[in-house]
């Protein structure tokens, strides 16, 4: 069974397929051959081992087929899918394919330039995948795809496509037969499986040990704010977070409370004459941005991720969404507290349009890079730059 999910035999896209549970099953048998061998068993005591554990391996197909048929009925398995070509024949053909399914849904069969919607849709958590005829396959179509990698793009069938599809900005080569045909996996959201139980573990264990640690410190912080000015403790800012919904971000009020600025188009400055006296010491400390503590364990926010900004927020005089196209794009992944920009220099305002350019950049970079101990890393440097005050004020 070990063998079986390891070779990746017991995947969503395998689960149906037989042949797909021959790699597990034949390694799986191997190793015990190899093993009882090794222990001095006899020819016949080797062949029951190894024919033993490749029927064990088949037959986990009968639990999970019986699993997925009692997920299915409950819609846990559904996958809302989007059928891009602008070929009608095409369109309606892959539509035809998919629909064999059971566990598929179509909510959209149209162009791929219909990207405006395609965009909304994946916002509204209603589309989990894509997928494009490879005979439409143009780079245009790919790169605006791929920037919706919070959801899965294939091309299909994949013997049209061209080499240059496999570029390694659009992702890993990956060829396999899902619904009976051949399609290739151009972009898909970076943690899937094991990467997002894994870092979703990493913050609500990091969160709850470190909103412990720091309860002293935060309930000293908000005394001092209510006793220096009238107002909320809190200061809730609406932000945008993963897929581009917007949450309400928490952090400790360090401005008058008359003179906050909601949607965050204007840009805290040096002695800014909003700040208060205590908020001047929590921004530059940074203890301003300890109650996104409460958002990590909320599920709105990631310990470490590309920071979350109003979505009225400028560069210069720009609108982050003018200046980058499809900048939100860099909300593959929920948001963090710090993040790959921030201890690369480029945190705190956004002054200059190349500064977010490179902060952008930073971002994705952070997407496709992603490990545990990249997390890890990032947040002992982040000490280390609190420490230094960096562009904090």
């Amino acid at each position: 069974m070990m063998f079986a999910f390891l070779s990746g035999a017991a995947t969503f896209d395998r689960f149906s397929s037989r042949l797909s549970l021959l790699s597990g099953a034949l390694a799986g048998a191997t190793l015990a051959a190899l093993a009882a061998t090794l222990g001095g068993g006899t020819l016949p005591y080797v062949a029951f081992c190894a024919a033993t554990l490749f029927a064990g391996v088949y037959g986990i197909k009968i639990p999970t087929s019986l699993l997925k048929a009692f997920l299915l009925q409950r819609g846990h398995l559904t996958r809302l899918v989007a059928v891009a070509a602008d070929d009608p024949a095409q369109r309606m053909a892959l539509i035809k394919l998919l629909r064999q399914r059971d566990d598929i849904e179509i909510v959209f069969g149209g162009s791929p330039a219909a990207f405006d919607l395609l965009s909304n849709l994946t916002q509204a958590d209603q589309l989990d995948e894509i997928v494009l005829a490879g005979h439409e396959a143009r780079e245009a179509n790919i790169a605006a795809l791929a920037g919706l990698a919070v959801t899965l793009v294939r091309v299909t069938p994949q013997d049209r496509l061209e080499h240059r599809v496999f570029d390694p900005r659009w992702g890993k080569k990956r060829i396999f037969g899902p619904w009976s045909a051949p399609a290739a996996v151009i972009t898909q959201p970076p943690l899937r499986g094991w990467r997002g139980t894994a870092k979703r573990l990493m913050d609500t264990f990091g969160a709850a040990v470190l909103l412990i640690f720091f309860a002293p410190i935060m309930l000293a912080c908000a005394i001092a704010i209510k006793v220096e000015s009238p107002g909320p403790v809190f200061f809730v800012q609406e932000r945008a977070g993963y897929r581009n919904k917007s949450f309400q971000m928490f952090k400790f009020r360090s401005m008058r409370s008359d003179l906050t600025d909601a949607t965050g188009s204007q840009l805290t400055q040096r002695c800014d004459p909003r700040v208060t006296r205590v908020g001047d010491f929590l921004r530059r400390s940074s203890a301003d941005e300890l109650p996104q503590l409460l958002n990590v364990l909320l599920g709105d926010m990631s310990l470490v991720g590309p920071r979350p900004h109003p979505k009225g927020a400028r560069a210069g005089t720009v609108l982050y969404d003018d200046l980058i196209p499809n900048f939100y794009s860099r909300y593959r992944m929920k948001p963090g507290i710090t993040g790959l920009a921030q201890i690369n220099g480029l945190r705190g305002n956004t002054e200059t349009e190349q500064h977010l350019i490179d902060r952008f950049g930073t971002d994705l970079q952070y997407a496709a890079e992603w490990t545990p101990f990249l997390d890890i890393a990032i947040l002992v440097r982040t000490v280390v730059h609190l420490c230094k005050g960096t562009n904090a004020f």
